[in-house]
């Protein structure tokens, strides 16, 4: 199936939509709500639930194949990997203060990463190394087969969000209203940026000499890469948890306001806006040359290319 949009609501749905249609093909019912987004791998949506069970459901008819318990509540989303011996993998954060590491095919617990505290965001992979943080602030680094520390860097502001790495550096928005670049073999931070007293929610992007973050105190911003120095930013008219998704020329971000925000990503000008009446705190997906996002009313919203 290449044509499904698949998305869970606090009510504990789990759906898969037809991309051109947006009529339901299936429905899956858990005993919480989702909040973290789903992934697909091998003919399987896997995705984490309020009722710290990750689940994995055949991805043309929503049956389940398998769940893991973990013992806590997941808020964040779930990663495939396929490691050097061939066999399939599910990263999942848990607050039971875990990292969790499944085999794809049986739902078995391979290994379990301990942290301090709550795992709230989707774990990165870089180079066979899985990168996260949590509530205890602190990026941690783990080798992806054994499981094993390679690197923990405190920078004492809890992430709740995706770290975002490229060419071994981690980009991370946290609590303590900073951005920062922090090396990940040496645990240097290369720079932090602050302009304002208000904390980062939502997951920074990255690409070329540009990393993109939004931001609760109304701003979407580009900053360079090697200096953090500020390139442009972008007022909403209210918060933005949504973290910015990359779509072309655009860089698309929700707000509090109730607006789907597009904006150039070399100047930072307003390309499109479009108001959906209630807060848009999700991020946006795109492919097949569709853009889909939830609002906080329960509507999910599909928009064509240009």
């Amino acid at each position: 199936m290449t044509n499904g949009v698949y998305i869970g609501d606090g009510d504990g749905k789990f759906r898969c939509l037809d991309l051109e249609t947006g009529k339901p093909k299936w429905t899956f019912e858990a005993d919480d709500g989702f909040e973290g987004a789903g992934c697909l791998h091998a003919g399987r949506v896997y995705v984490g639930c309020r009722d710290a069970f990750l689940y994995a459901l055949d991805q043309k008819d929503g049956s389940l194949a398998w769940k893991y318990e973990t013992d806590g509540e997941i808020y964040g989303g779930a990663l495939p990997y396929t490691r050097k011996d061939g066999k399939s993998v599910i990263l999942i954060g848990s607050y039971d203060y875990f990292l969790h590491c499944v085999d794809a095919e049986t739902g078995k617990a391979l290994w379990k990463y301990e942290t301090q505290n709550y795992v709230n965001g989707t774990p990165t992979i870089a180079d066979g190394t899985v990168v996260f943080g949590g509530c205890d602030g602190i990026i941690y680094a783990v080798d992806m087969e054994t499981g094993m520390e390679a690197k923990k860097i405190d920078i004492e502001s809890y992430i709740s969000n995706t770290i975002a790495v490229s060419g071994g550096v981690g980009y991370v928005a946290h609590y303590g209203n900073k951005v920062i670049a922090a090396d990940l073999k040496t645990g240097e931070i290369k720079w932090s940026f602050s302009e304002r007293d208000f904390p980062f929610y939502g997951s920074p992007a990255v690409e070329g000499d540009a990393v993109y973050v939004a931001g609760r105190d109304k701003r979407i911003r580009r900053l360079n890469r090697k200096t953090g120095d500020s390139v442009w930013a972008f007022k909403a008219r209210d918060v933005v948890d949504s973290s910015p998704t990359i779509a072309g020329k655009a860089l698309i971000a929700g707000s509090d306001d109730g607006r789907l925000y597009a904006v150039d990503k070399a100047t930072g000008k307003e390309l499109w806006s479009y108001e959906t009446g209630s807060p848009v705190k999700s991020s946006a997906a795109v492919a097949r040359g569709r853009l889909v996002i939830g609002a906080d009313d329960g509507t999910v919203y599909c928009f064509g290319a240009e």
